[in-house]
């Protein structure tokens, strides 16, 4: 694994001062130190939700990822799980570097993106399912 492979996840706070402001994603990106920006938008009509994210490269702008989901209001948990995991998903070719390397045995991709999940489930820590369901992924990524 290359040892410049990794995540490095800005904590809500810092993330949330763009919020609402009309600014570039790659001058975002820069000014919090990160390779990526996943950012996205919900949209609310009745029970239904449409959540659309998007994986962005801050040096150049382009989209590594990007999708749409249309589900129920009582689904958006799950809807978070699948973003979580398709946008590691997208990230892992430059997490593992080549495919050499995902099929070594150095590296565990499923870990990872339990780790993932537990970092930013921890990070949010916007309620008390949220740090529940942290540890259990961190538990998962590093089984004993």
């Amino acid at each position: 694994m290359n040892s410049k492979a990794g995540v490095k996840v800005a904590a809500r706070t810092s993330a949330f001062q763009f919020k609402g402001k009309n600014e570039d994603v790659r001058e975002i990106g820069r000014k919090l130190g990160v390779a990526n920006v996943l950012e996205g938008s919900v949209r609310k009509e009745g029970d239904h939700i449409r959540v659309t994210a998007q994986l962005t490269k801050v040096d150049d702008g382009f989209q590594l990822w990007s999708e749409s989901y249309d589900r129920q209001v009582k689904d958006i948990f799950a809807v978070q799980d699948e973003i979580a995991q398709a946008a590691t998903k997208a990230l892992q070719p430059k997490l593992l570097g080549s495919s050499d390397a995902a099929n070594s045995g150095g590296t565990n991709p499923q870990a990872y993106q339990a780790y993932l999940k537990a970092k930013f489930l921890s990070g949010r820590g916007q309620s008390g399912e949220d740090l529940n369901k942290a540890p259990e992924y961190a538990n998962s990524a590093n089984p004993v």
